[in-house]
């Protein structure tokens, strides 16, 4: 569980006013349907490995993570202007 309160996805196609503490900043009502997002949601798929046949929670997106990881591997180096502002952040 996480220690960050993010949006409910329904907030986003809620009719309530936006206000910026309490409810999501945007609205997707003009652009597209909840149930049409829903249902592209589930078919929406990040990987074409079967799935195996140990627990991995993350084995729908760990070709992703993998492939991000190689290509960070080869075309990222980091150097002494590379920086983490821990005043960024939320903790």
């Amino acid at each position: 569980m996480g220690t960050i309160q993010g949006f409910q996805q329904h907030s986003f196609w809620s009719s309530a006013a936006i206000d910026p503490f309490t409810t999501s900043p945007y609205r997707f009502n003009d652009i597209m349907s909840r149930t049409c997002f829903e249902q592209i949601l589930k078919a929406l798929t990040l990987t074409d490995r079967e799935h195996p046949s140990y627990v991995d929670p993350f084995w729908q997106i760990r070709q992703l993570v993998d492939a991000w990881n190689e290509n960070m591997g080869e075309n990222f180096s980091p150097s002494w202007i590379s920086c983490l502002d821990e005043s960024m952040m939320f903790w």
